[in-house]
């Protein structure tokens, strides 16, 4: 469920689309007689939902396609310093739930970003990471600042805020200025 399954530059494609095809309907019942009009409508009726159920699939998951980042099942989370080399590790295998944040009293997640620099910048219950029917997904836990995932490969990158979407293989999530690799 990555943000709906759609990016939101397709959904402002789709929604011109889906204005543009009623205003183009529009003006060709307007001009037509009246006996054809009835066909037009129902052809209408029939066209524009499919076309938008066509563009809303095709903008579907385009991540979801068989790649090389996609081959491997996730193992691990790293913690990247400034240059991009790992500070520390969790694995993600045979778990289904890592939580993400600045452990406090009694408050200890599993991916516990205590002690990293601006570790203030972190709520105690940040984000997590979730598995569900054999798909990771990261969610924001309505922190302050919000979560941001950079999405491999694409370039594309999404801000999450009390939302969650699909992570893959080599995703950077970025919480604050902490930066974690998805591997």
């Amino acid at each position: 469920m990555r943000r709906e399954g759609i990016r939101v530059d397709e959904r402002k494609a789709g929604l011109i689309f889906s204005i543009l095809c009623v205003l183009s309907a529009d003006l060709l019942l307007y001009s037509m007689e009246w006996s054809l009009k009835l066909p037009a409508i129902l052809f209408s009726a029939l066209l524009l939902p499919s076309l938008f159920l066509l563009l809303f699939l095709s903008g579907r998951e385009k991540r979801g396609k068989s790649g090389e980042s996609d081959a491997l099942p996730l193992s691990s989370l790293l913690l990247l310093n400034e240059e991009g080399r790992e500070i520390r590790s969790w694995s993600l295998l045979g778990r289904s739930s890592l939580r993400i944040g600045r452990g406090g009293e009694g408050e200890r997640p599993e991916v516990d970003l205590s002690g990293q620099d601006f570790e203030e910048e972190l709520a105690a219950e940040h984000a997590v990471l979730n598995r569900a029917g054999g798909q990771w997904y990261l969610e924001d836990l309505g922190s302050g600042g919000g979560t941001l995932l950079h999405l491999t490969g694409s370039g594309e990158s999404l801000w999450l805020m009390e939302r969650r979407s699909i992570v893959r293989r080599g995703d950077l999530i970025q919480i604050g200025r902490n930066r974690l690799r998805l591997l």
